[in-house]
């Protein structure tokens, strides 16, 4: 039962060679989940970035992915070793990577938050409509809604 469980681990970790690595070779993808997230770091080396991102992901309480991160460590560090000479150019050129906003990554993770808030709240009605009262923290009990279902504002205008 245990080497079907750990071939696939493998093969799952052989094919992901270094995904640290490839998901932070888009600045658009880690800048724009720092924006994100305030719990990732609020700085990040583009060098060596994949063992980096697989270092945090280990020291991340509670992580789900923890194994996968220390499997990914030294692929991460294959792959970076590879783009290396990229990455140090990068480095030098603009610096770590920093949070910012990515206007078409925004708009999606907005729109992805106003469904999951409105099925929540369709959800809460359902129950209520059932004699189950258990959304306090959404809906109010004259009906009124207690949460923001924009999903945030979008990005900032650009100064000019």
């Amino acid at each position: 039962m245990r080497q079907p469980i750990l071939l696939t681990i493998a093969v799952l970790s052989a094919s992901g060679s270094g995904c640290a690595t490839i998901f932070t070779l888009s600045a658009d993808r880690v800048e724009g989940g720092m924006y994100e997230s305030p719990h990732d770091p609020r700085s990040f080396p583009r060098l060596f970035s994949g063992v980096a991102a697989d270092g945090w992901c280990l020291t991340v309480p509670q992580n789900q992915v923890f194994l996968l991160c220390l499997l990914d460590l030294p692929l991460s560090l294959a792959a970076d070793i590879v783009v290396s000479p990229y990455k140090g150019y990068q480095q030098v050129r603009q610096g770590n990577y920093r949070p910012r906003c990515v206007p078409e990554q925004r708009e999606e993770i907005r729109e992805r938050y106003r469904k999951e808030v409105q099925a929540a709240v369709e959800l809460c009605r359902k129950d209520a409509a059932r004699g189950i009262h258990n959304c306090g923290s959404m809906i109010s009990p004259d009906g009124t809604l207690l949460v923001d279902v924009s999903g945030g504002p979008p990005c900032p205008e650009p100064p000019q």
